[in-house]
């Protein structure tokens, strides 16, 4: 039987969404902290993807600064997109989520938007229309008589108590149409009921929800009813998508969307996590997928467990993306640039929250160079966009390198492999010296004086410090990951290394990436490499 690879879009690439238009599937997942944000996937078999771009772009689309003061921040920003097409546009939806604000009640911890493109091959996406919701997991579904409604996880009371409810909105303004969202499920019982989809089919609102969290107990669940507000029926066979038995590598299979193929099919894009024997999972949550059945007036079901190599009978012919996008860049992913366009970042390239564009100067001899302009930030204040750039790790097995030509005194250049502000290892040059630092969970501050970089133990933990060799004008710095440890060298010899469960666990994944600490001073950036 025909088979294919999962996960299909690798690495940090969470909470799934896809929609089927004339020919080409567009699928997008969350970005949380990250900058652009949104990547955006194209693909005409469903198996080879290709980033054809990000929604998020332009600081104008969005601010995603509001978690400057949680150094906890990569779990605020930029929440579940949906996309869906109606009449002739794309809608992308999502909400961006304050984890500062820790009232589950206070409304002003969400805000939810909605951005247009005709085109998302040629086109940048529109400016945002904001509208209100209570809560998170957006989701945009039109009627047959062109009414457009929004589903969300409705927050209620309590930070596990949830619902998921609705409300009409125009689109034009974001404004209800139909008054305060109302109760439309609150699921089978299981925490967390979330991530909702609508499909109408053989005459039935289909519902479709995740529940469980997003950890090991993640699943996915339904409901049906004949009227858009219900009341709505639950599966009696629920879950459609079950908890894998924990022995599976692949485990958290949940907050799901469903596509039909353009010959009749049906499949599921899931995220899931590959969980290594020691409990190891530094990519974080992936975008898999599952085929399935959806038989005329019954339910849906799916193929499970969920499996790294994945056999099924309907696997569409592999089919190249002919149609290219004017913001996917084609040369090889080391490279900073473009191929579009050359004084721009290739769209898999992500900072630390809106970037200061000013502080990173691309090479117009090297490609895979760049010059990074400091700040005092480091990367504790992940939150607060310090200086630094990177791309996801894409495979559990793979060898990044950097050159970096000796920088300024009192700055420090570093090559890292980065989760968030609190869970981070990097090997960096400063003041002649090359050092190796871990930072696990626990940080109470932010450093923003270079001096005193070393003295945040016991968070902090420096390993072995070197002087370069007098006169040496750069050092090369390499990062080798395997499932349970990342090893760090310093001109080919090991440095130091850490356990791959230090950044393993949490809503986003790994970014191998270059940063700069300092006062306006440059740092430089050579050959940047990642091989699988």
């Amino acid at each position: 039987m025909p088979s294919f690879t999962n996960p299909i879009i690798p690495g940090f690439n969470p909470d799934p969404s896809v929609v089927f238009h004339d020919g080409i599937f567009y699928l997008v997942t969350s970005s949380f902290l990250a900058f652009p944000a949104i990547p955006l996937y194209a693909s005409t078999d469903l198996v080879n993807w290709k980033q054809i771009g990000n929604v998020v772009t332009r600081d104008s689309q969005l601010d995603l600064s509001k978690a400057a003061i949680n150094l906890t921040g990569e779990s605020s920003g930029v929440w579940a997109p949906t996309i869906r097409w109606h009449d002739g546009l794309f809608y992308v939806n999502v909400t961006c989520v304050d984890t500062n604000i820790p009232d589950w009640e206070d409304v002003s911890r969400f805000e939810s938007y909605i951005w247009t493109c005709a085109d998302p091959f040629t086109e940048e996406w529109s400016d945002p229309v904001r509208f209100d919701f209570p809560g998170f997991d957006t989701s945009l579904f039109w009627d047959t008589d062109g009414k457009a409604y929004v589903q969300g996880s409705q927050s209620y009371k309590t930070f596990a108590l949830r619902q998921i409810s609705q409300f009409e909105i125009d689109l034009k303004t974001g404004k209800s149409l139909s008054g305060p969202p109302k109760f439309l499920w609150e699921g089978t019982g299981g925490i967390f009921p979330e991530a909702p989809h609508i499909f109408l089919k053989d005459g039935y609102y289909y519902l479709l929800i995740a529940e469980g969290g997003t950890y090991l107990d993640h699943s996915a669940r339904m409901a049906r009813a004949k009227n858009i507000w219900g009341p709505y029926e639950a599966y009696e066979k629920n879950p459609v998508l079950t908890p894998p038995p924990r022995d599976e590598y692949v485990q958290t299979i949940g907050h799901a969307d469903f596509v039909q193929d353009g010959t009749g099919n049906w499949w599921a894009v899931a995220l899931g996590t590959r969980i290594g024997k020691g409990q190891e999972s530094p990519m974080g949550r992936e975008t898999y997928l599952i085929p399935g059945a959806w038989p005329a007036g019954e339910w849906p079901s799916f193929q499970q467990p969920v499996k790294i190599t994945t056999e099924t009978a309907n696997l569409l012919p592999p089919k190249p993306l002919t149609k290219v996008s004017a913001f996917q860049h084609d040369g090889s992913l080391n490279e900073f640039t473009s191929s579009s366009n050359p004084s721009k970042f290739a769209p898999h390239w992500v900072f630390l929250r809106n970037a200061a564009y000013k502080n990173y100067i691309l090479s117009t001899s090297s490609p895979s160079s760049i010059t990074l302009v400091s700040t005092p930030l480091n990367l504790n204040a992940a939150a607060n966009s310090p200086t630094f750039v990177g791309r996801r790790q894409t495979a559990v097995e793979f060898t990044a390198s950097v050159v970096v030509k000796t920088p300024p005194p009192k700055t420090e250049a570093g090559f890292t492999v980065f989760l968030d502000g609190i869970r981070h290892a990097e090997i960096f040059i400063v003041d002649g010296s090359v050092n190796f630092r871990t930072v696990e969970m626990g940080v109470q501050g932010v450093t923003k004086d270079v001096a005193s970089l070393t003295q945040n133990e016991p968070v902090e933990k420096l390993g072995k410090a070197v002087s370069v060799a007098s006169g040496a004008e750069s050092v090369k710095f390499s990062v080798k990951g395997t499932e349970s440890e990342f090893v760090f060298s310093y001109d080919g010899q090991e440095f130091g290394k850490i356990n791959a469960r230090e950044v393993s666990v949490g809503f986003c994944g790994t970014i191998i990436g270059v940063y700069a600490v300092g006062e306006s001073t440059k740092a430089d950036f050579a050959d940047f490499t990642y091989t699988e």
